[in-house]
Formats: C-alpha cells, structure tokens, sequence
C-alpha cells in the first residue's frame, strides 16, 4: 500500500506518492522557474534553503515556497 500525502509549493498543493524528491523535482511539480530559490517554511524556524540536487524526506503539511534567486532577504529593493 502506497502512501500518499499532501504538500504545498506556493499556493498550490500537491498530492504526492514517493517519500523524497530533489530540490529540482519539488520545482518541476510546482511549476517552479529553474532560476528561482525553493525555500522550506519551518514553523517557529528560519526557512530552509532547498538546493536543486538537496534530497528532502517528505513529510505531510509541508510548505515550500519559491522566490528569484537575486533577492536578498531582509534587503531593500
């Protein structure tokens, strides 16, 4: 029995099957640009910057979010 589970990338959810996925799988399923930056939102934490080859055991609930990667956070602009 396969375990499916949901996940958000952006506003949009995604049911999914397998229990990890890169950095540039979690982009491709959520439409993401290559040149953006996939960020895990870790309540209570700091996000976590997801590389493109970064494996991440995907757990159910979690958020990610992406922004263009010549954005610096906490800067002016």
């Amino acid at each position: 029995m396969s375990k499916h589970f949901n996940i958000k990338i952006d506003k949009e959810h995604f049911k999914v099957e397998q229990g990890t996925m890169t950095g540039a799988e979690l982009k491709i399923l959520g439409n993401v640009p290559s040149e953006y930056e996939l960020w895990l939102n870790v309540p209570g934490e700091e996000d976590k910057l997801i590389t493109n080859d970064q494996v991440v055991t995907l757990e159910p609930g979690m958020k990610f979010i992406s922004v263009p990667s010549n954005i610096t956070p906490g800067g002016v602009g």
